[in-house]
């Protein structure tokens, strides 16, 4: 962002938003997940779904239900109609044709100037606290907007600065609201920034990056996803010296977040915005870079079929595995893995703990 900044140019950054509502998580299990998967059980649903069932279809439905242990004859649609999965496409299908659809975001472009724009999905979770102070993660208040930043060449005048962000603030909420979502224009956010402070603005929206590293927002007092694993875990000591149990209404909110988000960027860019920001060059040379001195650390390896038997049998332990790897030793991964009786294979190759501190890794 430091051509954009030395050419003078200006930043608008918006926050967009509707009224939060509370929802329950939908109970979802993992063989209802591997069961909606499954690309025959999904090509029977959708032929009798649509009245056009071919030949068989019913029973080849059935028997892929008695094979993943789904009590039911059709998917459980429980994870497509949760709140946060249908708040989240509604919001992505506003901005991206209502917003900015294409014909109006290139007439914004010639008028106003525009170089490109970044836009960044973010999440806060607030799930209800009980008397005793914890979290009940089966009642959680979804706190899910877009922020975007508009960049713009040069400066524009008051008039134009004001008509323009009026404009997208409009069409946002009007969108939004046709969709059923309650939405005022008092409850957006839009500033202009200065070329100075463009980088604070970046390192703002970008947050969710180190949110993931860290595992905790940089405002103690907000909540992130990751404070839902954290409590799905257990393990940790409250303030009085009590052990906290692990949480599987956390578990299960994060699974349902997980599947939400799968496949879908947090960050979205508008088409050549690298190019004309200047720095796609340098983006390019930066990820060569990375993957040539990259080091990727092979633990241990499960076979296809394990991995899948823990995947349905013993899901958390998925997670009680992440935790290990990223913090403890190869070895205590090995024996948590041994203690559940999976089978597993150590890595042939040198691990990091093999090389000495003294001598290059490449």
């Amino acid at each position: 962002m430091d051509e954009h900044t030395r050419a003078g140019g200006t930043t608008l950054f918006l926050t967009f938003t509707a009224k939060t509502r509370q929802s329950f998580t939908p109970s979802f299990s993992d063989a209802e997940y591997a069961f909606r998967r499954d690309t025959e059980a999904f090509k029977a649903f959708r032929e009798m779904d649509t009245g056009l069932p071919r030949s068989g279809a019913k029973a080849r439905l059935k028997a892929a239900a008695e094979q993943y242990g789904v009590d039911r004859s059709i998917p459980s649609h429980a994870h497509e109609e949760w709140e946060l999965n249908r708040r989240l496409n509604d919001f992505r299908t506003v901005l991206s044709r209502t917003v900015f659809n294409q014909r109006q975001w290139k007439l914004d472009t010639r008028m106003y100037g525009i170089k490109g724009r970044v836009d960044v999905v973010e999440l806060v979770p607030r799930p209800r606290v009980r008397a005793d102070g914890s979290h009940d993660w089966n009642r959680v208040t979804h706190n899910l907007h877009f922020h975007v930043a508009v960049f713009v060449r040069g400066s524009l005048d008051k008039a134009d600065r004001d008509f323009f962000t009026k404009a997208l603030v409009g069409r946002w909420t009007a969108g939004i609201s046709r969709r059923g979502y309650k939405a005022t224009k008092k409850a957006q956010d839009a500033q202009w920034v200065a070329a100075r402070d463009v980088r604070r603005v970046m390192n703002y929206i970008t947050k969710f990056s180190d949110e993931v590293v860290f595992g905790k927002s940089k405002d103690p007092t907000t909540l992130t996803v990751w404070d839902a694993l954290r409590d799905a875990d257990g393990g940790r000591v409250d303030e009085d010296g009590f052990l906290i149990p692990a949480d599987p209404a956390a578990r299960q909110w994060f699974r349902q977040v997980e599947r939400v988000f799968q496949g879908r960027r947090m960050m979205n860019t508008s088409i050549g915005f690298f190019k004309k920001m200047g720095v796609a060059d340098r983006i390019a040379e930066q990820e060569a870079e990375w993957r040539k001195n990259s080091i990727t650390e092979t633990v241990l390896t499960f076979s296809g079929g394990t991995w899948l038997l823990i995947h349905e049998e013993n899901p958390e332990l998925k997670y009680e595995l992440l935790n290990a790897a990223e913090n403890a030793t190869a070895e205590d991964v090995y024996e948590l893995v041994e203690a559940t009786g999976y089978n597993f294979t150590r890595p042939t190759a040198l691990t990091l703990a093999d090389i000495p501190d003294d001598e290059e890794p490449f």
